[in-house]
Parts: C-alpha cells; structure tokens; sequence
C-alpha cells in the first residue's frame, strides 16, 4: 500500500510496526486490522445528515458481496490500483478499502482533502476512485481534467452532483464518472448514473429492484444486505431498475398547501448562482409563518455584500416558478456541517433561528 507517499506492508500493519502521522492514517490501520480479524460482524455508523447517527452491523460475507459486485460492475481485477481519499471512518472509506483487499487491488490512501490528486504522484495510473462532489469539482477547476481523464473509474456520491458540476464534467471529462445512489444502510452504492448526458437517471446495481412506498419514497431489495431498505428519498420511479432522484421527503416544505420540494429548487438556484459566479453554498427551508404554515426561504452561506440579496431578489424570479421562489433571503457566517462534511439542515436553520429569525 501506498500511504501518503510512504510504502507501508500488511504485515507491518497487522503487526503494529508502523506508527500513524495522522487520524486518517490511524483509521486505516484500525481497519485493516479489524478486517484481518477473526471477527465476522462489522459495526458501521451513518453519517447523521438526515438525523442521529446510527450503528449498523453487517457481516463479513454482505461485505465481501458488496466488494465483488461492485468489482464485476467495473472490473477491478489484481493488479489495478484503488485510491483512497475519504475517511474509513464511514462506509464510502471503509468500503474502499475492503475492494482492494478482495479483488488484490494495489491501495494508494491518502489523507483526505479538497484536491487528493494533489497528493499522489502523478506518474501512478490509479485505475478506481471514489470522491465527494466538493473534491470533484476542485480538481476540476485546479486544471487537473487531464489527469482525472486517465483514471479509469470516477465515483462520485456523497451529496447531489450539481448542475454546474455536471456541466464541468461533460465538458471536460469522457465518460468515466458515475454519480452514486446508495447509504450505510446498502453498504455504498445500489445504483448508478452514468454522467454523459444533462439528465440524471440512475440505474439499478445487479440484483437490486427498486420500489415506492406510499410517500412515493424509495424502496430498495438488495442481495447484498438481505433485506428491504425504505428510504426518505422522494423519486421518479421508472421502472424498477431505475428512477431519478427529486428530493429528501423529510426536507419538502409546505407553505399554504403546496408541498415544495427544496433539493429541486436548490438545483435551479444554483445555476443562477453559476451565472452570477457566485461560490456560496447555500440551502432552501421553510420556517413557521402564521399564515401560510411555513415559509420559504433561502440561507446562503457568507456574508452579504449588500448586492448579494438584491441580485438574487432580481434574477430568481426568472429562473424560478411564483411559488418556488424563497420569501427571504438570509445569511450565515458559516453552516453546520456532519462530521463527513454533509451541511447539516435541520441544524443550520436552527442556528439561523438563534439569530432572531422569528415565526411571522
């Protein structure tokens, strides 16, 4: 294994002879010992995105089935090279490094960051990765396209691909980016979308069916875990291999009887953000409001400038429908974020309402 530019055995490992420089490094140890155990149960944690975080125990052989069924989608064989740029302390890490353990795969870890390719040198073909959006989009606009061109398999999850990355991302890459549907639940991904298009569609892993509840969220039976997943998710159900993805059911927003869904308003606000080259992150919520029952708003992350507001106050309405459109626009010097560097909502707008943001 290749560990921040240092060549590091498994025996080494296992045998305790090697000594962390930092907690990723750390992580990985553990983990390729818990892994080398005799254990058979494995206990991951969500990351708390959408709620508490919760442990989850899988056993050695689903993950074993996740790593091959993953390895047959993409033929990871012997011989081919995994980086690893996010923290085994979460199943996206974790997995990773379970792939490479199975499949023979050469390890290049490093500890993460905005900009991973950074840290690897750039004579080593790495063959198989998987990043956040965050860190896609960096290495995109640091000018790295042609090295990422010559990765074989680009995974990106973790968050929504936005409209603006995707645009990069056809526009600079060939086809080898694949935006991932999947939890701590189902062990990582349950399905793809192949970026080479405008349209998000995500397709079925083998052996996955997809399904809706009465919410019209989805439901997902995977061989890999052996059992029903009911999610939160809000879909368009095409057929039961693949659907695309609208929103958080725990997130839609009622404001005087219209149920507004903010991850679909979010992607057509960021392209007018994209067009005022705006860089700030920011979310759309509903607060109490005595006559509508909530209202909309949006947060942006950041100071205003005093024309910030008042720009998006004059472009939105023409990018947005009457009703989709955010009765306010507030600001926060910063957002709160999990631990795997998701924006945390229900968090956030508390934080906003500890500013004096008060029902109407």
């Amino acid at each position: 294994m290749l560990l921040n530019n240092r060549h590091i055995s498994l025996p080494s490992i296992l045998t305790n002879q090697v000594e962390p420089l930092d907690k990723f490094e750390a992580a990985v140890f553990e983990w390729i010992r818990e892994w080398h155990s005799n254990a058979n149960d494995f206990v991951f944690h969500t990351s708390g995105s959408t709620g508490t975080p919760t442990a989850i125990t899988f056993t050695r052989e689903q993950l074993i089935r996740s790593a091959k069924s993953t390895a047959s989608v993409f033929g990871l064989v012997s011989g081919g090279t995994a980086l690893l740029c996010l923290s085994p302390e979460f199943v996206a890490g974790r997995m990773m490094i379970v792939r490479a353990l199975v499949t023979g795969m050469e390890l290049i870890a490093v500890s993460p960051s905005s900009n991973p390719l950074e840290n690897v040198p750039g004579d080593r073909q790495i063959d198989f990765v998987a990043v956040v959006p965050l860190q896609l989009q960096t290495m995109l606009e640091s000018g790295m396209h042609d090295r990422l061109r010559r990765i074989r398999t680009i995974l990106v999850g973790g968050a929504p691909v936005s409209r603006h990355l995707r645009e990069m991302i056809l526009a600079k890459l060939d086809g080898n980016v694949y935006q991932t549907y999947g939890m701590t639940e189902t062990l990582t991904h349950v399905a793809l979308d192949r970026i080479t298009g405008p349209e998000e569609t995500f397709k079925a892993m083998p052996g996955v069916v997809f399904g809706q509840d009465e919410r019209g969220c989805l439901t997902i039976t995977s061989p890999v875990v052996d059992r029903s997943v009911v999610t939160n998710d809000l879909v368009e159900l095409m057929e039961e291999k693949s659907f695309r993805w609208l929103g958080r059911y725990d997130n839609v927003v009622n404001s005087g009887g219209i149920k507004l869904i903010p991850e679909r308003i979010e992607e057509k606000i960021a392209g007018v953000f994209t067009r005022l080259n705006k860089q700030n992150r920011f979310i759309v919520a509903g607060v109490p409001h005595d006559r509508l029952g909530n209202e909309l708003i949006l947060i942006v992350e950041g100071e205003d400038d005093g024309e910030v507001a008042e720009t998006l106050a004059r472009e939105l309405p023409g990018a947005l429908e009457m009703y989709e459109i955010p009765r306010k626009t507030h600001f926060l010097p910063a957002f709160v974020y999990t631990t795997s560097g998701k924006i945390n909502r229900v968090e956030t707008v508390k934080r906003l309402n500890c500013k004096g943001i008060e029902k109407q």
